[in-house]
């Protein structure tokens, strides 16, 4: 699934680094899988039972097996997806091209690994989202929200922009909080500064609809995180 993400408004101008910032996360800015930030979010969906692992039957002359690939129209849970197309793929493996290694009877050494390759057949669409949900935030909004945060405009300031090695823009939702990340579904907005400086950080988690600040963490020098 190749799922649209929020692209507007785009929020305030800024003078000075934290134009220059806002400037740098949606132009530059990563996503999952270093994609660029503001490209379609990727979501796989797996057909029953292949999602409990892996799944291979044989199937005699005129036998048939079906499937269902149930997906709810969110990009990550709680953030509902929007509406227009959301393009497909399906992808069908048959007849497998290998099979395990073999090996001696008396065989006691390490065992190599193995992964089934197969024949593919894929199929190409489009879903259509239909109907209204609850407003989503532009990521310039989003971003405009961390640079309202005094404390984090001191913290980008403390260094020039030429230290800025990378920065990392995209939703991200956990059922329950885990370290760092707060439960539920927010923005994660990421700059890191190590370029003639030593390494050092922040992450930020921003609400994806009112765009609230929900948590910042700084990892200031010397950083080793």
């Amino acid at each position: 699934m190749q799922i649209a993400l929020p692209t507007g408004p785009s929020g305030r101008t800024w003078p000075g680094i934290a134009g220059q910032f806002k400037q740098y996360v949606l132009k530059e800015g990563y996503g999952p899988g270093g994609r660029p930030a503001l490209e379609r979010f990727a979501s796989s969906v797996y057909a029953k039972p292949c999602e409990e692992g892996q799944f291979e039957a044989m199937l005699g002359p005129g036998e048939s097996v079906t499937s269902s690939l149930p997906w709810k129209a969110e990009i990550v849970a709680g953030v509902p997806a929007l509406a227009g197309p959301v393009p497909f793929n399906v992808l069908v493996g048959y007849d497998r091209q290998n099979g395990p290694p073999s090996y001696p009877p008396d065989y006691k050494g390490p065992m190599g690994s193995w992964s089934p390759i197969y024949k593919n057949l894929i199929v190409k669409g489009a879903l259509k989202v239909e109907g209204t949900t609850r407003t989503l935030a532009g990521p310039g909004e989003v971003i405009d929200s961390i640079l309202a945060d005094a404390k984090f405009t001191k913290w980008l300031a403390d260094d020039p922009p030429s230290t800025w090695s990378n920065a990392n823009l995209f939703l991200t939702s956990q059922p329950k909080a885990q370290g760092i990340v707060p439960a539920g579904p927010s923005w994660e907005l990421d700059l890191f500064k190590e370029i003639g400086v030593p390494r050092h950080w922040a992450i930020a988690f921003i609400d994806p609809f009112d765009t609230s600040i929900r948590s910042v963490t700084y990892c200031n020098v010397p950083c080793d995180r």
